[in-house]
């Protein structure tokens, strides 16, 4: 299972839904297939997912998510989560 914060930008998800999830254009998995590469791990045998199950209207990536502010999201995420694990 890789974990990953949340699902970026809005922008860039719209993008994604148009254009498709090319792993040579979208900047999270330029960066995760080549670490999964040099671990000898091929992603088809990967569970990818985010614990945040949302997308952050602002125009960055940086930094915390704005939904670590809300509790009710947090534990809404939190339960989801599990259910990924378990």
């Amino acid at each position: 299972m890789v974990v990953g914060q949340d699902f970026g930008k809005e922008a860039d998800v719209k993008n994604a839904r148009v254009n498709g999830e090319n792993i040579e254009t979208v900047s999270t998995w330029k960066q995760i297939i080549p670490m999964l590469d040099n671990l000898g791990i091929e992603p088809g045998k990967c569970f990818f997912t985010n614990f945040l199950m949302g997308v952050r209207t602002a125009n960055s990536n940086l930094g915390p998510s704005p939904g670590l502010k809300d509790e009710k999201y947090l534990a809404d995420c939190l339960t989801f989560f599990e259910y990924q694990v378990k």
